[in-house]
């Protein structure tokens, strides 16, 4: 499996070595040409506006690009901000 991860802005790097703890084979995501043979894409948190201008810049909002990686993967996961989450719940339940 290899999974992507939008390196434009956020925590990229932090996702990127979760998902490496875990066996998962990463690519950084800043181009179009990135999005070639993912398995699925990890959008990080981070300024949601900050994120869109630098995904129209790089070329990466046309909606079939992104929505060719993710086709027939099922339901997205959602989010959640790990700054939001008790310390103690990131420790039992993610491991973080």
């Amino acid at each position: 499996m290899k999974i992507g991860v939008l390196a434009l802005q956020g925590g990229f790097a932090e996702h990127q070595a979760v998902l490496e703890t875990l066996g998962v084979e990463v690519a950084q995501v800043r181009l179009p040409q990135h999005l070639a043979g993912l398995d699925g894409l990890i959008i990080p948190g981070g300024e949601s506006t900050t994120i869109g201008r630098l995904a129209v810049d790089f070329d990466l909002m046309q909606p079939l690009r992104l929505a060719e990686v993710s086709r027939n993967l099922g339901e997205a996961m959602v989010g959640r901000q790990i700054s939001a989450m008790p310390e103690e719940e990131k420790i039992a339940t993610r491991g973080w």
